[in-house]
């Protein structure tokens, strides 16, 4: 059977999209994960509006879920009841690096070299994040969490989907307001995720589909369990990526101005 992205972003749903108030482990579709730990201010409605161009505003770091396979697929259930996002719960630590480039021009019998400028770019943003988790439900959002960005990482490849050859998606990254990450397009370029030996794990069940290929119709659907570290870590590198288009109607002024750091995307 082709393996294609469509099928591993797929691959799972959680029992509580299924299953309502059962114990023993199980993600519950209606909990409001993550609903207790915003940070001050950055609830819904924690802004105070002072004028009309200022008003609520959360400003939790998250990347956005794209379209199509990865809004559908059962296991990342838990991210869509976010709005379609992946939010970091605890602020992450990020550190992005803005550069210049110039060539040293040497003349002979000189005291000092002549610079000319080349080019600037935005190097790639690392991000660090820390997760804690109390339940099954912040456990089933840790292994959605996993498992959208395994996805993220991956092309479209596989004789049964439609976009075979596409390179992976293009997310979006917010945080900190308007004025800071905007709607940053980004792709993911590594994603490293910590084990830890030596803390406790929480269980969350999980619903695999039945294999519905055309050599196998098995719809039957099967149970099973995922355990998630109480205290993790991941890191991220993310690599802005502008197109062509938006970066040849790139105006300088605009940018000093403030126009694009909240609508463009640009950093």
């Amino acid at each position: 059977m082709p393996f294609g992205l469509n099928d591993f972003v797929s691959g799972a749903e959680s029992l509580g999209t299924k299953i309502g108030g059962t114990t023993g482990g199980l993600i519950s579709k209606g909990a409001g994960f993550l609903k207790s730990k915003l940070p001050k201010g950055a609830e819904k409605g924690g802004a105070k509006k002072t004028d009309a161009t200022m008003g609520s505003v959360d400003w939790r770091v998250s990347l956005s879920v794209p379209p199509g396979s990865f809004e559908t697929s059962p296991i990342l259930h838990p991210l869509k009841t976010m709005g379609n996002k992946l939010i970091f719960p605890y602020t992450p630590t990020i550190t992005v690096t803005h550069s210049a480039s110039y060539s040293a021009m040497d003349p002979v019998h000189s005291n000092y070299p002549f610079f000319s400028y080349e080019n600037s770019k935005v190097d790639k943003i690392n991000l660090q994040a820390e997760f804690y988790l109390e339940n099954s439900v912040d456990a089933g959002y840790w292994i959605a969490m996993v498992h959208f960005l395994r996805s993220t990482t991956k092309m479209y490849f596989g004789d049964n989907t439609e976009f075979a050859g596409a390179p992976p998606p293009v997310l979006k990254l917010n945080g900190y307001g308007d004025y800071v990450f905007k709607n940053v397009p980004v792709v993911v370029t590594s994603f490293q995720m910590e084990m830890p030996k030596d803390v406790d794990y929480i269980s969350a069940g999980v619903i695999t589909p039945g294999d519905t290929s055309k050599e196998v119709k098995d719809p039957t659907t099967k149970v099973g369990i995922g355990y998630a570290p109480v205290k993790s870590q991941i890191s991220l590198t993310l690599q802005p990526m502008y197109s062509r288009e938006s970066v040849r109607k790139f105006n300088m002024q605009d940018f000093v101005n403030g126009k694009y750091v909240n609508s463009g995307g640009f950093i």
